[in-house]
């Protein structure tokens, strides 16, 4: 309803706060949908399970990508620091490890992915000639 979509619109604008800002100490509650929350918790009942997973093992947020099966779990503790990107491998690691444990426990079969995002955005890898 329309209580909903406003919750939803002030989440954005703190989602857009934390990038802009680089503070993501409100990240988890910006990742909140509630205008989808109960349909996704309907059709894929370990979702709630397996986020609460993710931010339990210390990951900064963790939500449904679209409207499921998939979950994803941010971590942004990575710098140009050697020593912070070996931890924040290792939290990594154990984020995904907590995730996929979850999930066989709620018994949801689930692999993961580790992307690392690019600090230039969109750019040409190679052309055609």
């Amino acid at each position: 309803g329309r209580k909903e979509a406003i919750s939803n619109v002030g989440h954005m604008a703190l989602l857009i706060n934390c990038f802009c800002s680089g503070d993501f100490g409100m990240f988890a509650k910006a990742a909140e949908d509630t205008i989808g929350r109960e349909h996704v918790a309907s059709q894929f009942p370990y979702m709630p399970a397996v986020i609460q997973s993710a931010l339990d093992a210390g990951a900064t947020g963790a939500f449904p990508c679209g409207f499921g099966p998939s979950v994803m779990a941010l971590i942004t503790c990575r710098t140009g620091d050697v020593l912070a990107q070996s931890s924040s491998n290792e939290l990594e690691r154990a984020v995904a490890k907590a995730m996929l444990s979850k999930a066989d426990e709620v018994g949801c079969n689930g692999r993961v992915l580790i992307a690392k995002p690019a600090d230039i955005g969109a750019h040409v890898v190679a052309q055609k000639s």
